[in-house]
């Protein structure tokens, strides 16, 4: 089931979260399970594609789907390096902002 789903904007990208409760039916225990999605903030530019720019037209997007798409890419070139550290860089931020939001909102009641 599917829980919430939030967005917020970082940079250039957009941070969606979908959290997802399962309830262990032996303990009553719920366990959550927190989904991450990358996606441009500016998304299919039609004047590129106009100009007839095409693969730059769409070019944001799909930096931006490759963050969260696939992960663990191999990292035995330089790109593949780049795409582990904006992987990490972007989960990590994206899971430090929603705990702070959380805490705060603890603090606040």
């Amino acid at each position: 089931m599917v829980f919430v789903v939030e967005t917020k904007i970082t940079h250039q990208l957009l941070q969606n979260l979908m959290i997802y409760l399962f309830l262990d039916i032996k303990t009553d225990t719920v366990n959550t399970l927190r989904l991450w999605e990358a996606k441009a903030k500016t998304g299919f530019n039609m004047k590129l594609f106009e100009s007839g720019d095409y693969s730059k037209s769409s070019e944001a997007e799909a930096i931006a789907s490759s963050i969260s798409k696939l992960l663990y890419p191999a990292d035995s070139t330089k790109e593949g390096k780049e795409l582990r550290i904006k992987q990490q860089y972007f989960f990590i931020s994206a899971s430090l902002q929603q705990l702070v939001k959380i805490t705060i909102k603890s603090l606040e009641h």
